[in-house]
């Protein structure tokens, strides 16, 4: 570890030798090490404390902390920034691009649809959580903000009905405004279509996935099935025009994504997906749940956060829209009987439907 008083001197240490993670309060340093230095993860830690302070971090750390941070707080969010660092080779442009990422794309009406409903006298938590819930990618912005010190100190938020009475609706209707202004990103009618599906695919995993968890876990459950397809979204806005080609290229050979993926990048969107759920500071069961959503699930494994989020992927490809690749084969009715799981799919089908 290095301590260091000046952004100069910050910025020349890094350059004699780049760190993994930096921890700051100066926006300018966290401006020009995001610049430099994208593959380092940003923290924040803030004796600032107030929304407008904090809205002006939110496009520059991975992390938000507010003084005074005790060491273990401090240490497990570095811990997390981390977790799923050593999965990308050294150099590997990727998860630069990954680092950089402030927000993830969604679909403009959903921001237009928040605020109208936020300043209309209709508006309470479980209207607002209801759309947000059919965003992934600003769920998962709305998520990581609320899980930081500044918002939710030594807890953890899974639900979006709890984040959003934690934010409040004025902090949420100013981080809607920012995300909005820097969202913006060009991509293809096919990608923006497929940005769309991906969501309502995440929305119908999240749901059977907490109606297949028990207790305190259904809260993880829907998380990590709403943003369980999350990596997708990494592709798109990092690599628009390789993710349009990937789409194309999955249709022609029927291939799955990740095939694609491995082939030009190396690694996965499930991967990138938990690679940067990692880097918000989302809990770990959930980037593990993410990271390894396209595996296929087995009968005998625990069911634990990660067969269940397997489990709605596939209930989600089977029944709604298939996302990582052509539908399975051995998917079937019989084969969700078998897993122990074929009522609840059939129920969740069925509402789905209607």
């Amino acid at each position: 570890m290095h301590f260091v008083e000046t952004c100069a001197v910050a910025l020349e240490l890094m350059a004699a030798s780049p760190a993994d993670v930096i921890v700051a309060e100066d926006d300018q340093l966290l401006t020009e090490v995001r610049r430099r230095y994208p593959d380092t993860a940003r923290l924040v830690l803030s004796s600032k404390a107030d929304a407008t302070a904090f809205t002006s971090a939110v496009g520059l750390a991975h992390q938000f902390m507010r003084k005074p941070c005790a060491g273990r707080e401090l240490q497990d969010a570095i811990e997390r920034a981390l977790r799923l660092r050593d999965q990308f080779d050294d150099g590997d442009i990727l998860r630069g691009d990954v680092s950089q990422l402030a927000v993830l794309p969604s679909p403009s009406p959903v921001f237009r649809d928040l605020v109208a409903l936020i300043d209309s006298s209709a508006a309470d938590a479980r209207a607002v959580a209801a759309i947000l819930e059919r965003d992934v990618g600003l769920a998962a912005k709305v998520l990581q903000i609320v899980n930081s010190s500044f918002f939710a100190p030594r807890s953890r938020v899974t639900s979006l009905d709890v984040a959003v009475v934690r934010l409040g609706l004025r902090v949420l209707r100013s981080l809607i405004l920012v995300e909005e202004v820097q969202r913006e990103f060009s991509a293809t009618p096919a990608v923006h279509a497929w940005i769309e599906k991906l969501n309502g695919h995440g929305y119908e995993a999240g749901r059977l996935a907490r109606n297949l968890a028990t207790g305190a876990e259904r809260d993880d459950a829907f998380c990590a099935g709403l943003l369980h397809e999350c990596g997708q979204l990494v592709f798109a806005r990092s690599r628009p025009g390789v993710f349009a080609a990937h789409l194309e290229l999955r249709n022609e050979r029927c291939a799955s994504l990740s095939e694609v993926e491995l082939e030009t990048f190396g690694f996965t969107h499930a991967q990138a997906g938990g690679y940067l759920l990692s880097l918000w500071g989302f809990p770990p069961e959930v980037v593990d749940a993410v990271a390894h959503h396209d595996e296929m699930p087995h009968a005998t494994a625990a069911r634990d956060l990660r067969w269940i989020t397997q489990v709605a992927n596939k209930a989600a490809d089977f029944t709604y829209q298939p996302l990582c690749g052509p539908p399975v084969p051995t998917v079937t009715e019989e084969w969700f009987a078998e897993m122990g799981v074929g009522d609840a799919v059939a129920e969740w089908a069925v509402s789905e439907a209607s």
